[in-house]
This record gives structure tokens, C-alpha cells and sequence, in this order.
């Protein structure tokens, strides 16, 4: 009797440790649309270059698509909007390295709260297709009008080489309605860039330059979105820019591969983003950005201030789903901030599971005997 009382104690308190270490590990700092966020701990993947030869990444896939597993250094960006009285949390600004080509890459995209690929109201059953538009909003009717005047303007300094140069910074329009861009002054990388929309066709035809099919008209139909912009219950609701408000519904036909229901859902991506590509480095060590290297609207005529490796000049969204009022279609401002990281449990807290799960089967061989 005191053998099992004392078993029942030890694993109790292994259980207790083990579950404590992992709370402690996946404490981190969530954040929702419409709240102000504290700055937590820069999410970095390993560099590929220090990765061990036969632990050796995927090539890099260049598709205008953000796949986390590609880039090294990743933050998250915040933007002010209803002239300073709200934040939208969620942007995307990540960097990353194919070393096999010495190409890189860098993503950036806005807040879903602030623009999203979902569009096509349909009048009958008015939100059928978009997502967290309230009531519309001037959202866009179909694919050519939800990315007919959007851009990113950004300014880059390097630090490859003899270090930033301030006096040697440049402005790049990433301009929707132009495929791709080109910087040809001699003194920068070649400059190209694909848009989520290109991966979004290429789900749909297979090229990244294909139609839309069925989705030029509406984006895919997703589920109706239960959460309100808090993240709280609210059935029926479908105004939320909630994450989980973007799941397709697997109901609709159209919205999967080759409008087969036994087939997988199409992998449609509502972030409007857009992958640039640079042809040689502009940074020489990813895993050293800081947010102190961004700057917003800091470009003037050949510098940045601040010293800041990029500036983030213009973030434009015609329509948004909310902007500076005063500023209409844009942020008030925009922040670069740490990304909280998405922690894995270590091989120690998994070791005490092990001991917990052991001592469990032990004590069930010793009572069958």
C-alpha cells in the first residue's frame, strides 16, 4: 500500500514539473486585431548557412507566398490607424537567403485588420465572401479591383561591404499594376517582386501569372466567423478579422482543387503581401536586424534617418478596411516590432514526460503481476 502511495506521489510531482515547464515555455504574448502589443522576443529560424550538411533546407521557392520555413529573421509590424486611437497588429516583415543562388528575399505584408485578399461582396447574402469588411466598407467587387491601386513604396540602405552607406539609399515603388520591378542605376541589386495574388493563381491555373478562373469575380467563400475583433464568441458575426474567421468552407465545391469535393481545399492565401527579390545581398547578417534598423517615412533624397537599413515610405491600401481618417488609406504610422516566437518543448521537459509515462507503465506491469 505505501510502495503505491509513494509511485502515485512521484509521478504526480514529475507530472506537475514537466507541465510547468512547458506553460513556462509557451507563455508568450498573443495578439489580436484593434490592441496595442507589447514588443516580445524576434522569431529567427536557423540560418541556412549554419545548418549541417545533411540537415540542408529546401531551396527557396519564390512565389509571392510567405513560408516561414524559408526565412531567418522575422518580425511583425503594427499599424496605427483612426488617427492614432487604434493599433492593428499582424503585418509581416521577414528576410531570407537562398544560398544556393545568393539571391535574397524579403516579404512584407499589411495587418489582415487593414486589407486582406477577400473580396466580391454578393449583395443577396452580403457577407458571403468577404472577411471582416463590416459592411462593405468600398471593398472591392472582384480580383482587379482589390489590387488596382495598392503598393508598397520602401527605401534600402546595405550594410554589405564597408558598412550602410547613408548617403547611398534608394526608393522603390512596388506598384500592383506593374508585374515585377527593376532597379538598373548600376549601384543596387536587380529588384523584382511577386504578389500573394500571383500565388493565388498559381493554386488555381498553375502559373503564378494565370487567371483566377472562378475567382476573378468573388475570392473563396469562407466559414461563417463566429469571433468578433476581441476574439470573443459572437455566432454569426462574420465583421471579424479574426485569424480563424479566413477558413475556407469546405462545403463549397469551388473551393477546392478542381471543384472536386474529394480533393484538398484550395490553399488560398488572404494576406495581401508581396516577395521581393533581390539579386545579391543588401544585408549581410539577417540574424542581426533589429527593429532599431527600420524607420517609417524616413527617406530623403538619397538617406534614411536615423541610419536605418529600411524605411517604410508608403503603405497603400485602396480600399481599407480602416486607415488614419486623416491620412485616408493609409496607416497613421507603422512599427516594426519583435515577433513572439512559437516555442517547441526541449528535449529535457520531453525527458520528464518520458520518466512520468515510464513510472506509469511500470506501476501497471507491478499491479497485473
Amino acid at each position: 500500500m505505501l510502495t503505491k502511495i509513494f509511485y502515485k506521489i512521484v509521478i504526480l510531482c514529475v507530472m506537475t514539473i514537466s507541465y510547468n515547464a512547458l506553460a513556462v515555455q509557451s507563455n508568450g504574448n498573443g495578439n489580436g486585431n484593434g490592441t496595442a502589443t507589447a514588443t516580445a522576443t524576434t522569431t529567427t529560424n536557423p540560418d541556412p548557412a549554419l545548418v549541417a550538411a545533411d540537415n540542408t533546407p529546401d531551396p527557396f521557392t519564390y512565389d509571392g507566398h510567405y513560408d516561414a520555413s524559408e526565412y531567418d529573421k522575422v518580425f511583425s509590424i503594427d499599424y496605427a490607424v483612426d488617427d492614432g486611437t487604434r493599433t492593428i497588429t499582424g503585418g509581416t516583415l521577414a528576410f531570407g537567403n537562398d544560398t544556393d543562388t545568393g539571391e535574397q528575399y524579403i516579404y512584407i505584408s499589411h495587418p489582415l485588420g487593414f486589407k486582406d485578399l477577400s473580396y466580391g461582396k454578393n449583395k443577396e447574402t452580403d457577407h458571403l465572401y468577404n472577411v471582416g469588411w463590416g459592411d462593405g466598407n468600398g471593398n472591392a467587387k472582384d480580383a482587379k479591383g482589390a489590387v488596382d491601386s495598392e503598393h508598397f513604396t520602401l527605401s534600402f540602405n546595405s550594410d554589405v561591404g564597408d558598412g550602410a552607406n547613408s548617403n547611398d539609399a534608394f526608393q522603390v515603388k512596388f506598384d500592383m499594376k506593374v508585374p515585377g520591378t527593376a532597379n538598373d542605376d548600376g549601384n543596387t541589386p536587380d529588384v523584382e517582386f511577386l504578389s500573394t495574388l500571383n500565388y493565388n493563381a498559381l493554386q488555381v491555373s498553375g502559373a503564378l501569372d494565370g487567371d483566377l478562373g472562378q475567382f476573378n469575380d468573388h475570392s473563396p467563400q469562407t466559414v461563417a466567423c463566429g469571433v468578433d475583433e476581441d476574439g470573443d464568441n459572437n455566432d454569426g458575426n462574420e465583421e471579424s478579422s479574426d485569424p480563424s474567421c479566413y477558413a475556407l468552407d469546405a462545403s463549397v465545391s469551388e473551393n477546392h482543387i478542381d471543384n472536386d469535393m474529394a480533393k484538398d481545399l484550395i490553399d488560398w492565401d488572404f494576406e495581401f503581401g508581396i516577395e521581393i527579390k533581390l539579386s545579391s545581398k543588401l544585408y549581410e547578417n539577417l540574424l542581426s536586424l533589429a527593429t532599431t534598423d527600420f524607420a517609417y517615412q524616413g527617406y530623403n533624397s538619397g538617406t534614411i534617418d536615423s541610419g536605418a537599413l529600411i524605411s517604410l515610405d508608403l503603405l497603400h491600401a485602396s480600399p481599407a478596411k480602416v486607415d488614419c481618417i486623416s491620412a485616408s488609406q493609409e496607416p497613421c504610422s507603422a512599427e516594426v516590432v519583435d515577433k513572439p516566437p512559437t516555442e517547441v518543448p526541449e528535449p529535457s521537459t520531453l525527458a520528464i514526460f518520458a520518466l512520468a509515462l515510464g513510472l506509469l507503465r511500470f506501476q501497471s506491469k507491478r499491479r497485473n503481476a
